[in-house]
């Protein structure tokens, strides 16, 4: 991933880092966002319920229902992406509460582990030595 650095001149430049690029792009913008995990849903809750739902508590800057690949179903969970101080209230209101007859588990998403590439991820086995 990249993240921001200044250069001498004040100028926004992206340099490496695991910063999430969401979190990057609102640093950018000059504000801060944070991104719910929305669990327990009905598996017939798509995209536009959940913004239903989410924005009378402000922006929505990023929605998704998981769904399963080859059903097209929901998983039962989908993450949103909202203005820091706008999210802790959604959480806080909607957390516990009934959602087409579900109850909801809202809370901050955690960070996804780096996956591994297949490239990186075996050993050497050219014999070769890597002392010189």
């Amino acid at each position: 991933m990249f993240g921001i650095s200044r250069t001498p001149l004040g100028l926004a430049r992206l340099a490496a880092t695991s910063t999430p690029r969401s979190v990057l792009l609102s640093q950018m913008r000059g504000m801060a966002s944070r991104t719910l995990f929305i669990g327990n849903l009905s598996w017939t809750v798509r995209t536009d319920d959940l913004a239903a739902l989410f924005s009378p508590f402000g922006e929505i800057k990023s929605i998704r229902v998981m769904t399963d690949r080859e059903t097209g179903r929901s998983r039962g969970f989908g993450f949103v992406e909202m203005e820091e101080e706008e999210s802790r209230k959604a959480e806080k209101e909607l957390d516990g509460t009934d959602f087409r007859g579900r109850e909801l588990r809202v809370n901050e998403a955690e960070q996804r582990p780096p996956r591994q590439t297949s490239f990186g991820s075996r050993p050497d086995r050219s014999g070769a030595s890597e002392e010189f």
